[in-house]
């Protein structure tokens, strides 16, 4: 777990830092960024080593357990009883004589498991800590998720299918977590240019610094209505 922890907040951090290179590079980096983001690193290495690596360390061995069926199989063996000459069977649990004999039927139910209980709910996962971290408001995390989840979704499909094919088949148990770690740093990256492309590729910077501001004006309305009120109470003591 441990292991798992360090090399998946190493990877995380990296890929962010990978992100925001990319992002500079094509143009699609949020307006008004003029230096690098270090705290959003921070974001991403916290969850890779709080979140993904003990998750993910846990979730493999854990789901090569439940699918223990595929891998043995029991046989009767008979014994005579107590009573009588008649035979009592009982089944004791053998390893497959023919190793590779169920692997894909193994494998597909792993994909199936994988991608019903593990992904999704990790990706929610993903969208609403970073968004804690962030320090965005509740309404403005379950905005940001329901946004980004059906596109990361369907994308990680594509992706993860095949990767986890090739994950269950060839590779331990103890490192598959590691190489789902490997592949999620350039997930990450792809992510992160996929949705900076989608919010600021297709806008001039002029008009998206505009929205920004125009934001930031109704956030702060109620404190500048304040101010003028403050204001021309100042006034009106300076004439008396």
């Amino acid at each position: 777990i441990v292991t798992n922890s360090v090399t998946a907040g190493s990877l995380y951090g990296g890929s962010d830092a990978a992100a925001q290179g990319l992002e500079a590079l094509l143009g699609i980096a949020r307006p008004g960024k003029i230096e690098y983001n270090f705290a959003r690193t921070l974001r991403m290495t916290t969850f890779g080593t709080l979140v993904a690596g003990p998750s993910l360390g846990a979730w493999y061995p854990l789901l090569h357990k439940v699918t223990v069926s595929f891998r043995v199989k029991y046989k009767p063996k008979f014994a005579w009883g107590y009573w009588g000459s008649n035979a009592t069977k009982t089944y004791v649990r053998k390893p497959l004589v023919e190793e590779g004999a169920n692997n894909w039927a193994e494998v597909g139910v792993k994909l199936l498991f994988d991608s019903l209980f593990f992904q999704a709910p990790f990706l929610t996962a993903y969208f609403s800590i970073t968004g804690a971290l962030e320090g965005l408001s509740p309404t403005r995390i379950m905005k940001k998720t329901t946004e980004n989840f059906h596109a990361a979704w369907f994308y990680g499909v594509l992706l993860w299918t095949p990767v986890q094919m090739a994950n269950f088949l060839f590779v331990p148990v103890p490192a598959q977590a590691l190489l789902v770690n490997v592949v999620n740093a350039g997930w990450k990256t792809f992510l992160s240019c996929l949705y900076h492309a989608r919010d600021y590729g297709n806008k001039g910077a002029d008009e998206c610094t505009v929205a920004e501001l125009q934001g930031v004006i109704e956030e702060q309305r109620g404190t500048i209505e304040l101010l003028r009120t403050q204001l021309e109470m100042l006034e009106g003591q300076g004439r008396q």
